[in-house]
C-alpha cells in the first residue's frame, strides 16, 4: 500500500531530478538563443531584435524562478521563507521578467503582420532601431509596473510549522491573482498571438494569390515578346 511518505519522497524525487533536467537544458537553450540571434547575419531583422530579447529574458526567468524551485521544492532550503531579499527578488524577477517574454512574444508577432502588408508605412516599421526601442519601452514598462512586488512580498506566517513567501497587501493579491496570472499570464498573450498569427496567414495568402494570378499574364507577355521577335526575324 502506498503510504503519503511515499508519496512525498517520489514528488521530492521529481522535484530534484525533473526540474534540475529542465533547469540545465533550458539555460542551455536560452544562452544558444542568444548566440544564435545575436549573429551579425540575423541583427538587421527585427523579428531577430525581438527574439533576442525574449532569450534574455526567459533566461533570468529560468535563473530566478525554477533555480528557486529546485532549491526549495527538491532539497527543502527554503530561501523565500527565510530570507526576506530573496522573497522580494524572486517574485519581483519572475513576475517582471515572465511579462517581459510574452509581451515580446506578442510584439513578434505583430513585426511578423507587418512584414506581410501591403502598404509600403507599415513595413517601415519593421526596423532594428524600432524594435529595440519598443523592447526598451517594455522592460521599463513592466519594471515600473511590478515595483509592488518589492514592496509588499516577503515571509508570511501561515501556520505554527509553514512560512512561505507571499504578498501582506491583499488588494496586490488579488490583483495578481485575477489581473497579472489570468488575463497578462493566461488569457490576453495567446489570444493577439493567434490573432495577428492569423492575419499574417491571411496576408501569406493573399500574396501568393496575387502572384498566381499575375503569372498567365507574365506568360503571355513572354509569348508575345517571342512571336514579335520570331516576327521581326523573319522579315
Amino acid at each position: 500500500m502506498v503510504t503519503a511518505e511515499t508519496l512525498n519522497y517520489i514528488s521530492q524525487q521529481l522535484n530534484i531530478y525533473w526540474s534540475l533536467c529542465m533547469l540545465i537544458f533550458g539555460i542551455i537553450g536560452a544562452c544558444w538563443n542568444i548566440l544564435i540571434f545575436r549573429h551579425y547575419s540575423l541583427r538587421s531583422s527585427s523579428y531577430c531584435t525581438y527574439m533576442l530579447f525574449v532569450s534574455i529574458a526567459s533566461l533570468i526567468h529560468i535563473l530566478f524562478s525554477l533555480s528557486d524551485r529546485v532549491i526549495d521544492k527538491g532539497f527543502k532550503i527554503h530561501w523565500t521563507a527565510n530570507s526576506i531579499g530573496w522573497c522580494k527578488i524572486r517574485y519581483y524577477f519572475a513576475n517582471c521578467t515572465s511579462l517581459i517574454t510574452l509581451s515580446f512574444l506578442v510584439l513578434s508577432a505583430i513585426d511578423r503582420l507587418l512584414s506581410t502588408c501591403r502598404q509600403i508605412k507599415w513595413r517601415r516599421l519593421n526596423s532594428v532601431y524600432t524594435a529595440r526601442q519598443i523592447c526598451l519601452f517594455f522592460i521599463i514598462f513592466w519594471m515600473l509596473i511590478t515595483i509592488p512586488t518589492l514592496m509588499y512580498a516577503k515571509p508570511i506566517q501561515f501556520t505554527s510549522n509553514r512560512r512561505l513567501c507571499s504578498y501582506s497587501s491583499k488588494i496586490w493579491l488579488k490583483i495578481m491573482t485575477y489581473f497579472f496570472n489570468l488575463c497578462c499570464y493566461g488569457i490576453f498573450p495567446w489570444i493577439f498571438m493567434s490573432l495577428f498569427g492569423y492575419l499574417t496567414l491571411k496576408n501569406i495568402r493573399k500574396i501568393r494569390n496575387r502572384r498566381i494570378g499575375t503569372l498567365p499574364s507574365v506568360v503571355f507577355d513572354f509569348i508575345s515578346q517571342c512571336s514579335f521577335i520570331y516576327n521581326f526575324e523573319i522579315r
